[in-house]
């Protein structure tokens, strides 16, 4: 639901995720129902009680817009960017406020109810591979996240997946904030199975090497929230995240070629059907 709040005419929406709360203000009401429609399922809409944070979108001026916290400049940015800024405040936000989870930046998706996680900065090809992944049957969670709590379980932070996307019959296509067809997004918490440290290089064939838990906990660090603030904490999650999952280390190319891979050596490493058409939460190649 959204509010209209009484001390001013700016439209606003209040709720929660992860246990950050938070007032959501913009301009008009259009521009509130394009943020509202851009948050993750697990977003929840209520009125909050007690203090909380406000971000903000305001006009500034000719084609300029700006996004504040609690009344704080954060930046300024163009009427084109400024849902894709808005989004990456209200993110960062989130996932340094969460106090009981442990955010990654991450692309996960899951296969037979078990996380593939692929850490990695932004540019780093990750949704690309996630994408490849969920086209192929895997479950989406997250394009972007990999939300982890206490026990090292993994949640999911499902906000669409806003890039084009082609299959390799070019089939599907996707525009700026769809789903992809077919998918429907995980909603309980899954462990890990494998977790992969791979950057796109144009051309490169994927030959990766497996690491040992010391080595993928490292390269985890980089990658995660909290860890200057609660560096215990975040090692401790983190080492429960990682210690039984496959971990793999290799530049990559095409994400299909990828993904196929991937499909291959997790039908080795996890019990279940051995074939795809068998597989929960993985489609027949053939459909593609």
């Amino acid at each position: 639901m959204l509010f209209s709040k009484a001390k001013g005419p700016s439209p606003s929406t209040e709720g929660s995720i992860y246990g950050v709360s938070a007032v959501l203000e913009a301009y008009d009401s259009a521009a509130l129902a394009a943020i509202v429609k851009m948050l993750p399922p697990q977003w929840e809409e209520d009125r909050v009680a007690g203090p909380t944070s406000k971000i903000s979108l305001t006009k500034a001026g000719e084609g300029a817009q700006a996004i504040n916290l609690n009344g704080d400049l954060v930046l300024k940015t163009t009427s084109s960017q400024a849902l894709r800024d808005f989004d990456w405040v209200f993110r960062h936000h989130v996932a340094e406020g969460a106090s009981d989870y442990l955010f990654l930046h991450a692309g996960v998706a899951a296969f037979r109810n078990r996380a593939i996680v692929i850490p990695g900065s932004s540019f780093s090809g990750k949704t690309t591979l996630t994408k490849a992944l969920v086209e192929l049957g895997a479950t989406y969670y997250s394009d972007e996240y990999a939300v982890i709590d206490g026990e090292g379980l993994i949640h999911p932070y499902a906000k669409t997946i806003d890039e084009r996307l082609t299959s390799p019959n070019h089939k599907q296509r996707l525009s700026h904030g769809e789903a992809i067809p077919g998918s429907e997004a995980g909603t309980k918490a899954i462990p890990a199975a494998m977790i992969l440290f791979t950057q796109y290089i144009p051309d490169a064939a994927w030959d990766p090497r497996q690491l040992d838990p010391a080595d993928a906990l490292l390269q985890l660090l980089p990658h995660t929230f909290g860890l200057r603030s609660n560096p215990a904490k975040t090692l401790n999650v983190l080492r429960k995240m990682s210690q039984d999952a496959l971990s793999l280390t290799g530049d990559r190319g095409d994400g299909w070629a990828t993904s196929m891979r991937v499909q291959q050596i997790l039908q080795d490493h996890l019990p279940g059907p051995a074939c795809p058409e068998a597989a929960p939460g993985w489609r027949a190649w053939a459909e593609l």
